[in-house]
């Protein structure tokens, strides 16, 4: 699982939501939250496939900043056979 370190939410056409990249083994997914520089959360989602578009949970545009996210998910690794729990953090640049 790769989260992109930057996007630019301009409506452009191009890199405008922040979205996961996944491969095979991903069993389930728990969420991914983002995160301001105060720790507010700003966006939440259970759905792999829906991305971040810069708008906070109220819908207001946020501001050019570094956010942080925190994704959870379980993977099963088809050569082992073994099922992991995995939280991974970062951060990622919101551009205009």
């Amino acid at each position: 699982m790769n989260i992109p370190n930057a996007f630019t939410p301009n409506y452009d056409g191009l890199n405008d939501i922040l979205k996961i990249e996944y491969g095979a083994g991903i069993q389930s997914f728990k969420g991914l939250k983002i995160f301001n520089r105060w720790g507010k959360m700003v966006f939440f989602s259970t759905d792999i496939n829906k991305g971040w578009d810069g708008r906070d949970l109220g819908g207001v545009m946020q501001e050019m900043d570094a956010y942080s996210y925190l994704v959870e998910y379980s993977y099963k690794d088809f050569l082992t056979n073994q099922l992991s729990e995995i939280k991974k953090t970062g951060s990622v640049l919101l551009m205009r």
